[in-house]
């Protein structure tokens, strides 16, 4: 699996789906001290867990606030000797605009390092990238307005109502390529996951990936069927195979 592979499915684990501009999010849907942790399967074999935590809100010049949230990804057993992933991702995400203000990547991937820095601006939403550890130098490109990262998406999502036959799209920017996400919530259902069993939300989404993480079917997402909408299982299939994540383990806000 290559660098850039990685860098779109460690996210991919924990999330996926949104719109632009969403209503704030109740307080109790999720806030500092929330955690997910997620088992990640591969053509049916365990290769990994994604551990996803929000931090406490931190504020900028403007008076905006932000979550940081921290998704840490690690293969382990077989995977881990054939292509290590040992990521760590933190996007900040402001839950009252619904906005992604940047994130910073450190990735140690088939034993090479790299690190990424993105900050989206405001109010023409000029994205600037940095590649820390790489031959690029900084750069900019403009992007959609409400354009988020493949981490903070999952969170924008979780403030929509998530009513049956709902649709939307949101602008993915995901370091150099930005697509259109689009989505469908198709009903509701019982799941099983680590974690137990729930009442869910269910969401196809169909995304513009290209190379091994192109798909041609559409990406099934469950979550809870509550306020909180917490991430259950995801399942997609790749050019590179089938993959799944599933919640084993949650701790609710503070």
């Amino acid at each position: 699996m290559r660098s850039r592979a990685a860098l779109v499915l460690v996210p991919l684990a924990a999330l996926l789906l949104s719109g632009a501009y969403a209503p704030r999010p109740p307080a109790s849907a999720f806030g500092p001290g929330e955690r997910l942790v997620l088992d990640v399967s591969w053509l049916g074999l365990d290769v990994g867990r994604a551990d996803i935590v929000i931090g406490a809100a931190v504020t900028r010049a403007d008076a905006a606030a932000a979550f940081p949230i921290s998704v840490e990804a690690n293969t382990h057993g077989l995977a881990d000797h054939l292509y290590g992933i040992h990521d760590r991702f933190v996007t900040w995400f402001d839950p009252a605009s619904g906005r992604t203000w940047g994130n910073h990547l450190d990735a140690n991937e088939g034993g090479k390092s790299h690190s990424l820095d993105m900050r989206f601006s405001a109010p023409d939403h000029v994205v600037v990238t940095n590649e820390l550890a790489g031959a690029r130098e900084g750069w900019e490109r403009e992007v959609s307005p409400g354009a988020a990262d493949l981490a903070s998406v999952l969170y924008v999502l979780r403030a929509r109502a998530l009513d049956p036959g709902e649709a939307f799209s949101v602008p993915v920017f995901t370091g150099r390529d930005q697509w259109m996400l689009d989505a469908r919530v198709v009903g509701h259902e019982s799941v099983e996951v680590g974690a137990g069993r729930f009442d869910a939300v269910v969401v196809k989404a169909r995304t513009h990936l290209t190379g091994k993480l192109a798909s041609d079917r559409e990406l099934t997402l469950w979550m809870t069927a509550d306020a909180h909408h917490v991430p259950l299982q995801l399942e997609a299939q790749f050019a590179l195979g089938a993959f799944r994540a599933q919640l084993v383990d949650y701790a609710s806000a503070r």
